[in-house]
């Protein structure tokens, strides 16, 4: 009896460390794969847009800036930048945005990304936007394309610009832009909008933009007629330029946008490309932009110390540097007043597709900015894409984590 009991229990034992063996192997093989798969799930508790029924409709939103434009800060090869966009961009970073609360994403490409020469396509280029987009549909999360850079109009180098008297360059402008509809085109006008370019810079004369952006917003109404398509004013996507800017009185289905950097010592300070570079100066914020001791500074270098009296200082009615410029909500509130004048007698919505703060500028400095700026686009309802996603403007570092969760906080608070 007591062999048999002895049996009985070394069975039982050996059976429990068999199942806890396989217990063991099961949880090995499939806890990794659901960790790995974590970012395909649902966002808890957020049911999915019903895409096809909803307007295009933002609030705050991520420029997913150097990606597929601007891709020089990737690499100065082709094939190191190419290695780095498969990275740079993936699906669990669109979670990541939902999750923080942004609506939506604006999407800078390139022509030079997505068009050979010979007009045909970059494959893989094209099939980064349509991944961009399916993600942030599953997310919830809305896409703008924007036309960023052409090889006719960088917005940086108007001495090699060649859009604005080149015929040729201009029917290749409405050509692409026919391709890209008739690519993307397909997708729900509730989940994606069109941005016609970037910045356009027409100089002297803002009729070189209304003709052309009018060229092509009529040919995309063929196909697209209640697709949201949004237009930058003619001067950098400046607020003043907004004033020449024609708008046709019979479409509604557009929207205007304009960027917003001021102040530019602020927000660009000790930028590489600028003559900003080499000024080192107490920047404050709200209130006097620099002190005279800033100046002081400068006083036995004149080209530095007239740099700095541009970005500081405010003329009086004789042209001469007399006071110095204050800044604080009040004051970058007035600076919208142009927008939402155009707003009113157009009847369209506003959208500040770009406004944010290099890496170089105080953090404290930083976070009161981006709050301020944001309670005024609030208060306006006018929407906004933070510039930018990573890099020396971005929001997060290159490793994707935040940069500093309190300006994470004031753009979706």
């Amino acid at each position: 009896m007591k062999t048999k009991n002895k049996k009985f229990c070394l069975n039982v034992r050996f059976l429990f460390k068999r199942l806890c063996c396989v217990a063991i192997l099961c949880l090995l093989l499939f806890a990794p794969a659901c960790s790995e798969n974590k970012e395909d799930n649902p966002i808890e508790g957020i049911s999915q847009i019903d895409w096809e029924n909803v307007p295009f409709e933002i609030s705050s939103g991520v420029n997913i800036s150097c990606w597929i434009s601007q891709t020089n800060v990737l690499g100065k090869d082709r094939p190191t930048i190419e290695k780095k966009q498969t990275a740079y961009f993936l699906k669990k970073d669109v979670r990541k945005l939902a999750d923080m609360g942004f609506d939506h994403i604006r999407l800078p490409v390139d022509e030079s990304e997505l068009f050979s020469e010979d007009g045909s396509w970059n494959k893989e280029v094209r099939q980064y936007i349509h991944d961009a987009i399916a993600w942030c549909s599953e997310y919830n999360l809305r896409v703008i394309l924007d036309f960023h850079i052409l090889r006719s109009h960088y917005f940086n180098d108007t001495e090699n610009m060649t859009l604005w008297k080149d015929v040729k360059e201009q029917d290749k402008f409405v050509a692409m832009w026919k391709k890209i509809v008739g690519e993307y085109g397909q997708y729900p006008i509730g989940l994606l909008a069109f941005e016609l370019l970037n910045e356009p810079v027409s100089g002297d004369n803002p009729d070189n933009w209304n003709k052309l952006y009018m060229r092509v917003l009529t040919e995309l109404r063929k196909s697209q007629p209640n697709r949201l398509i949004i237009i930058d004013s003619g001067d950098h996507a400046s607020i003043k330029g907004l004033t020449s800017l024609e708008v046709p009185a019979n479409d509604k289905n557009l929207m205007l946008t304009f960027h917003s950097y001021t102040p530019y010592l602020l927000t660009h300070y000790k930028a590489s490309w600028l003559k900003l570079k080499d000024i080192e100066v107490d920047v404050n914020y709200p209130g006097q932009l620099i002190e005279q001791s800033a100046l002081d500074k400068y006083a036995d270098n004149r080209e530095l110390y007239n740099v700095l009296r541009y970005y500081g200082m405010d003329k009086d009615i004789n042209g001469q540097y007399t006071t110095f410029k204050v800044y604080n909500q009040e004051v970058l509130e007035e600076g919208l007043s142009v927008a939402l004048q155009k707003s009113r007698e157009t009847g369209l919505k506003l959208h500040c597709g770009e406004f944010g703060c290099i890496d170089g500028t105080e953090k404290d400095i930083q976070v009161a900015w981006f709050n301020d700026m944001v309670t005024i686009f609030k208060k306006y309802n006018i929407a906004f894409s933070v510039w930018g996603y990573k890099s020396n403007f971005g929001i997060f570092n290159e490793n994707g984590t935040v940069k500093d969760q309190r300006i994470i906080d004031a753009l979706t608070k």
